[in-house]
């Protein structure tokens, strides 16, 4: 540990430090400084990489302003910032201790008032916001103002070490949340996450739509998701949507059917992030990542109304998973008719009437219950039973797998020696021009096209072949022949 710097010595005495090792310093630091600088945008109090959810109550933040104006004898606990020097020129940002800080600043700021029935050597200053306990008694005003709060200043350390310091030792004790630690984790996968799912308006990015936010009331809400507290089904602050969504991507990368829990899921992330890991220095499932949140928007999007309420967390996360899983075997989803059969089922196995779990049992083999009692946590035995009822569904309905949203796709591709045949069988013309066809520009093309699936004769077999010119199949694309000859001048 080196000297004691006081924050009126910061500039004179801070961001000296040159070379590899960084260095941590014992200091103090007042509240009036962290004002000053944050105005001038000097001074980050609330890095998204170690923002943690607002958790703490009114009540509590006043009791940070009671400690400070009554207890001369016990002071706030010290708070640890980083010193970021580019060209000569500091700033800082706060490690460690925003939640605590965040009680001074709102009171100053004017977003809380003092504590009811709170009188200080006979001045009643019960209930006043800052600028009215500044006309009222201009003493304890600049008392809370001028608070000193002790500190630790770390000089010349990395984005990497700034995490470590966060995640492995200030926080490894505090019972702090796991999805805070694994956005302190430094790294593109984090920076994705909170990209994606809050956006981030100082430097232009978007959330994604899935999140998007809507005004209800007093209350900012996401627009696609359940927001009955009384049924406890809900996705609101940050760091629970960024948790769904980095939960959505673990189990996207593993077999999702074995579930998740906290420590593997942080785990993942660390092991990822590190120097050498998968997500290190770049997030190299980016793509599929993307590619799989346009799915689920679709899916998401096409919840009927009558059924959003149950849309918790981990309903959307079977919702979009199960369909993800059986798209890629069948081809293609109509994300209507799946989302509106998937919520049916749940109501035909939460009836009390029918008891279709009687005689049923979990995928752990104890005796099942309703649909809905599995929904209460990612773990195997949940999600395994959950897909289990799925499937017996989908069984049911043999061939018209349509009924639950699938559509199964020929995934075959026509031969070259399909195509040469029937090229000459066409007399080595377009079958759809009659214009004469080089064997260069020849492509192979589905009379009845593949998406509309093998039960409509969507096959890949040698009556549903005609060759066209690649500008042709180009314009054709998923048309069928009857809406390309109507629909397209030749």
């Amino acid at each position: 540990m080196s000297e004691f710097i006081t924050c009126s010595e910061a500039v004179d005495k801070l961001g000296k430090t040159s070379g590899p090792d960084g260095i941590c310093h014992n200091g103090s630091v007042t509240v009036e400084f962290i004002l000053t600088e944050k105005s001038r945008n000097n001074f980050n109090t609330a890095n998204r990489k170690y923002q943690r959810e607002e958790i703490a109550e009114l009540i509590w933040k006043q009791g940070i302003l009671i400690t400070i104006l009554t207890r001369d004898w016990v002071r706030v606990p010290e708070i640890h910032i980083r010193v970021l020097n580019v060209d000569g020129y500091l700033s800082y940002e706060m490690l460690d201790g925003q939640q605590r800080l965040s009680a001074v600043l709102h009171f100053l700021t004017g977003i809380i008032p003092l504590p009811s029935n709170m009188i200080i050597d006979g001045s009643d200053i019960s209930g006043l916001y800052a600028k009215e306990l500044k006309q009222k008694n201009i003493k304890l005003y600049n008392k809370i103002h001028n608070y000193v709060i002790s500190c630790k200043w770390y000089e010349n350390i990395s984005d990497e070490q700034a995490s470590e310091l966060y995640v492995e030792i200030l926080n490894n004790t505090n019972g702090q949340y796991h999805q805070e630690i694994r956005n302190a984790i430094s790294g593109p996968f984090a920076d994705w996450i909170r990209d994606t799912a809050r956006g981030y308006k100082e430097i232009g990015v978007e959330a994604h739509e899935l999140f998007e936010r809507v005004i209800v009331g007093k209350s900012t809400k996401l627009k696609l998701f359940s927001q009955d507290k009384k049924k406890g089904f809900k996705l609101l602050g940050r760091m629970e949507v960024d948790e769904w969504l980095s939960q959505l991507i673990y189990m996207f990368k593993h077999d999702w059917r074995n579930g998740v829990t906290q420590g593997t899921h942080t785990k993942w992330v660390k092991d990822m992030s590190r120097p050498g890991g998968d997500y290190h220095p770049k997030f190299k499932d980016k793509k599929k990542a993307e590619n799989l949140l346009k799915f689920a928007y679709k899916i998401i999007n096409s919840v009927p109304k009558k059924y959003k309420k149950q849309l918790n967390p981990m309903w959307a996360h079977v919702l979009i998973l199960f369909a993800w899983e059986k798209s890629e075997h069948y081809g293609k989803i109509i994300p209507e008719n799946y989302t509106n059969k998937f919520f049916e089922i749940a109501k035909d196995w939460d009836c009390s009437q029918k008891k279709l779990w009687d005689n049923q049992t979990q995928y752990s083999g104890n005796p099942m219950s309703t649909f809905s009692s599995n929904f209460g946590g990612r773990n195997r035995n949940a999600i395994g039973t959950i897909c289990k009822v799925l499937e017996i569904e989908l069984d049911k309905m043999g061939e018209n797998i349509e009924e639950f949203g699938f559509i199964e796709i020929d995934q075959n591709d026509f031969t070259e020696k399909q195509i040469y045949d029937k090229w000459k069988e066409q007399g080595e013309k377009d079958a759809k021009t009659g214009r004469h066809l080089e064997w260069e520009d020849v492509a192979g093309d589905h009379i009845i096209p593949r998406s509309a699936g093998v039960k409509e004769g969507g096959i890949t077999e040698y009556h549903n072949l005609q060759v066209i010119s690649r500008n042709t199949n180009n314009i054709k694309s998923n048309m069928s022949d009857e809406i390309f000859t109507r629909q397209v001048a030749v």
